[in-house]
């Protein structure tokens, strides 16, 4: 190939890389007035600040002194109570019942009947769709204590209830 072939080559080349420059170019153009009319109307329209939400779910201690117990349950549940006995509802349904007249051992339904681990014992319980019932001994008061609790707040029971001599 003679030089001039080579020169005319190399020309062809130059010409073809300033043109795919140039538009190149004129993409970034473009890029940047999109983005330019984007901020623009971001801050013509300022979102709005959100206030901090309150928290959706608190507990409170629950103390009973004739039964020598306490346990944590969640603050938005409504409750009724005696001096021996207490019912806990969210409204819909009751979710934690607890009594400690009975003077005798609670005896599950056989049908119904199930072992569960509480408090790291095992310990013979009743259950009817999402109720778990069984009773618990307080050694401190010489008082059973049955319960009767939703699934869902079983483990805060078993990890919060505490006998006590008030």
């Amino acid at each position: 190939m003679k030089i001039g072939s080579y020169i005319f080559l190399a020309v062809l080349i130059f010409i073809l890389i300033f043109v795919v420059g140039f538009r190149l170019g004129q993409n970034v153009e473009q890029t940047n007035k999109t983005i330019d009319s984007i901020d623009k109307y971001i801050s013509a329209h300022p979102t709005p600040t959100l206030a901090p939400t309150k928290s959706i779910l608190g507990f409170k201690l629950y103390q009973n002194k004739d039964c020598g117990l306490q346990f944590l349950i969640p603050s938005s549940l409504a409750k009724e109570v005696s001096s021996t006995s207490a019912t806990f509802s969210d409204g819909k349904s009751d979710v934690l019942k607890y009594d400690c007249r009975l003077a005798s051992p609670f005896t599950p339904n056989k049908d119904k009947a199930v072992k569960i681990v509480f408090q790291k014992r095992n310990v013979e319980a009743e259950k009817q769709g999402q109720l778990t019932s069984f009773q618990v001994y307080n050694p401190i008061k010489g008082r059973y204590i049955y319960f009767s609790v939703d699934q869902s707040l079983y483990p805060l029971l078993d990890k919060t209830l505490e006998f006590t001599s008030l």
